[in-house]
């Protein structure tokens, strides 16, 4: 871990920061750096990022950040959630690509950056590219990493530790799977940019069904299975709704062309959404609803009295401190139970990984004591409105890129 005490002070001139981000839609990880720079004080960050097409991109340029195309980058991703064995090895074959090298590189020539961010710790080849090339680096890991297979972990945790100038783990859950990386901090994401909403807090209805919400990608390893079978068991109480925000990970355009075809029958890509919505027509879940992303996660977030995210990351998403800087608490699955953000029976309800029939019951207790849900979302709120405060995420990242650079431009 670094020392901040003995870090060199943040360069008085704006930092030229060029950030590399992988997802083309607008998620979890896209929201987290669009608030980053947005809570960087004027003079002090000249940012552009480099994206592929779609939604994310929309969302950068919505705030004003300017963000450029680049194609689809090559991503090593052996993440806990999707572990590289069987026909996910496949996604090997991904991580070849260069076409993106050629416009990367021009727009390096062209910007000249102080350094480069790269929004997540798969993005292996293109930290390579990038430091092959002079430039200092900050690697954001935003997943937990899968340990096996064993050689993909320890290439992937060597190639940052080699390479990387400086790496920032979004939580301890995070940093716990990098192995040994000695120019590595836990930097908590913004929740959102400044001011922090100020409407009045969430207080639960004492009456009424309770509304459970999921809002992220609709992943396979976001638990959206064990949720929905959760709501099965559940189907036949009135005092229990469901409601699902979000989407695939790529556009519908995707899997109308014969490549996503493919993928999604290999299971490479899946088209979960349209798997989640056969699901609910087949067992009647009329008390489930599927929607697709919204602008307003806020506001959507304050229509429901609990959140639930049983994913198999082993590691807290970003809907959770979301919800729970609103006074929403959440239930979350985790088999490592790192005390960082979430405690369970304090600010949140904890459940194993892969386990329907304890969802389904941690959602019954929500609903049958709405005490114990209110106090719940009153601590999660005083909580996380200062640890995912924007503004000691932006004063921690800038104290990171000084340190990788030593205060001093690295081209």
């Amino acid at each position: 871990m670094t020392d901040p005490a003995r870090e060199p002070d943040v360069p008085a001139k704006p930092l030229k920061v060029l950030y590399l981000h992988a997802c083309p839609t607008r998620g979890g990880s896209s929201t987290s750096l669009r608030n980053l720079i947005a809570a960087f004080l004027p003079g002090t960050v000249d940012p552009l990022v480099l994206c592929p097409e779609g939604s994310a991109q929309d969302l950068f340029r919505a705030s004003g950040i300017p963000a450029e195309t680049l194609p689809r980058l090559p991503e090593f991703s052996n993440l806990r959630a999707k572990p590289m064995r069987g026909l996910q090895s496949l996604r090997m074959l991904f991580h070849l690509r260069r076409s993106y090298e050629p416009p990367l590189r021009q727009a390096l020539d062209r910007f000249r950056p102080h350094l480069v961010h790269l929004n997540d710790s798969t993005l292996l080849h293109p930290l390579g590219v990038v430091r092959s090339l002079g430039y200092r680096t900050v690697l954001h890991a935003r997943s937990t990493l899968s340990e096996t297979p064993r050689w993909a972990w320890t290439y992937q945790t060597d190639r940052m530790r080699r390479e990387a100038d400086s790496i920032l783990a979004i939580d301890e859950s995070v940093l716990r799977t990098l192995g040994d990386q000695p120019r590595a901090r836990v930097v908590y994401n913004p929740v959102f940019t400044e001011p922090i909403p100020t409407s009045p807090e969430h207080v639960p209805s004492p009456e009424g069904a309770l509304r459970v919400g999921f809002v992220s990608l609709f992943h396979d390893f976001k638990g959206v299975w064990e949720l929905l079978e959760a709501a099965r068991m559940l189907r036949d109480r009135k005092d229990v709704t469901f409601l699902f925000a979000g989407g695939n990970g790529r556009p519908a355009s995707f899997y109308r062309s014969p490549g996503g075809r493919i993928c999604d029958l290999l299971g490479l890509a899946p088209d979960t959404e349209r798997r989640m919505k056969a699901f609910v027509a087949k067992n009647r879940l009329t008390h489930v609803t599927i929607r697709g992303f919204v602008e307003d996660v806020p506001e959507l977030l304050r229509t429901v009295d609990l959140l639930a995210f049983p994913s198999r990351l082993d590691a807290i998403p970003r809907s959770v401190f979301e919800a729970g800087a609103l006074g929403i608490p959440s239930v979350v699955a985790l088999v490592h139970r790192v005390d960082d953000i979430v405690r369970d029976g304090i600010n949140a309800l904890v459940v194993p990984e892969r386990d329907p029939q304890a969802l389904a019951e941690a959602i019954l207790r929500a609903a049958q004591n709405r005490p114990l849900l209110q106090a719940l979302g009153q601590r999660a709120r005083e909580q996380y409105r200062e640890q995912f405060s924007a503004r000691r995420s932006a004063e921690a990242v800038l104290r990171a890129y000084a340190s990788a650079i030593g205060a001093q431009p690295a081209v």
